[in-house]
């Protein structure tokens, strides 16, 4: 297994950014009152999942008592079951793990369960929900972006490069295509890496702000490709 960082809390920390924007509507059912749904959402969104973030726990706390208590009363509410889910911190992941398999055995279709579920688990398991959510959603680009790293994890480098170029279509930063290349040239991938960059300077708006670091990265591990070299030239106006 490729040797890197903790992907758990990579992963962890990617979607966390992405929480209340992302984070779906409980679906109040005839069962329960509508103003104990209404407090998990005024409540829900305090809960951020990252571990050491404290300054939220009373209402992430409040939040997550209520669902429970929904949840007893109304255990198949597929809505109320994700949003609990993403209640649960870093250390809180086996139960978030739990809760997001029960929405998908529920919901085979449910496309955010899949992609979160592919996150926070690991191995060939997450693989399969990953794929999954691209399946339903092929522009899912943080889909794309965890599929990689997973491949990566079980030394796929071939998958792992092309699931990192379907993600950098759609959405990049500089800092991760570098980290990302850096665990391919260290895991004995570094023919990957070519395409990487090809697909990067070919979907960026402004090539040439990043011709001079890929300059420096492709002479630091000197690695050669003559399909590279001819698409460098196109856009970035000079051989490398």
């Amino acid at each position: 297994m490729t040797n890197m960082p903790n992907l758990l809390k990579i992963c962890f920390g990617i979607i966390a950014s992405l929480f209340v924007a992302q984070f779906s509507y409980a679906a109040p059912s005839p069962a329960l009152g509508s103003n104990t749904y209404e407090k998990i959402e005024q409540l829900k969104g305090y809960c951020h999942r990252m571990e050491g973030d404290e300054g939220n726990a009373k209402e992430c706390i409040e939040a997550k008592k209520l669902a429970e208590r929904a949840l007893k009363q109304d255990p198949e509410n597929v809505d109320l079951l994700f949003d609990y889910a993403m209640m649960m911190s870093f250390s809180e992941r086996s139960k978030a793990v739990t809760l997001l398999r029960k929405v998908v055995v529920l919901d085979p279709d449910h496309g955010e369960g899949l992609y979160k579920l592919g996150a926070y688990t690991e191995g060939r398991e997450s693989v399969k929900y990953l794929k999954k959510a691209i399946q339903l959603d092929p522009n899912h680009r943080w889909a794309h972006y965890m599929l990689a790293y997973h491949l990566m994890e079980l030394g796929d480098g071939a998958g792992a490069a092309e699931a990192m170029k379907n993600h950098i279509k759609f959405d990049f930063v500089d800092t991760d295509i570098i980290t990302f290349t850096n665990f391919l040239q260290s895991s004995g991938f570094s023919s990957e890496i070519p395409g990487i960059f090809e697909t990067y300077l070919k979907s960026t708006s402004d090539p040439k702000s990043s011709c001079i670091g890929i300059d420096i990265y492709w002479k630091k591990y000197k690695i050669k490709s003559k399909s590279f070299d001819k698409t460098f030239k196109e856009f970035c106006g000079r051989k490398k």
